[in-house]
């Protein structure tokens, strides 16, 4: 079996580092596409969340007559709450809280822990009720 050429090992050298630079700049080009689904994910899910408190809200105001005023408040009546909305250290960054505007109003918030982390700026959802 005949030995490779310096030359043939050079020209299969130049054909990989071309290949890497394309891989780079193909990873470069469909990063910022990747992160900016992954942020619509990410709200996609707290919009979700959110209705799915705006529900459980609606039955608490059902039967006290007022909206709950905390989010454990909340999870009394919906044992499960807190684990279907992630701890706030947890992974998806965000926190929910409630804010009462009179007895026949509120807000309910999602607000973002971690800045920066794709690139929406989009930092706080709120959702209101009652209004």
């Amino acid at each position: 079996m005949p030995e490779d050429s310096s030359q043939d090992k050079g020209q299969r050298s130049l054909q990989l580092t071309v290949l890497a630079v394309l891989i780079v700049i193909l990873w470069f080009l469909a990063m910022p596409h990747y992160f900016k689904l992954m942020d619509k994910t990410a709200l996609t899910k707290v919009e979700s969340n959110l209705s799915y408190l705006g529900q459980i809200q609606t039955m608490y105001r059902g039967i006290y007559g007022k909206y709950a005023s905390t989010i454990d408040e909340l999870a009394t009546e919906a044992p499960g709450l807190k684990d279907a909305l992630g701890k706030k250290s947890s992974n998806s960054g965000w926190s929910y809280r409630i804010r009462l505007i009179d007895d026949g109003n509120c807000e309910l918030i999602a607000t973002r822990n971690k800045s920066g982390q794709f690139d929406s700026a989009q930092t706080e959802v709120i959702k209101r009720m009652g209004f």
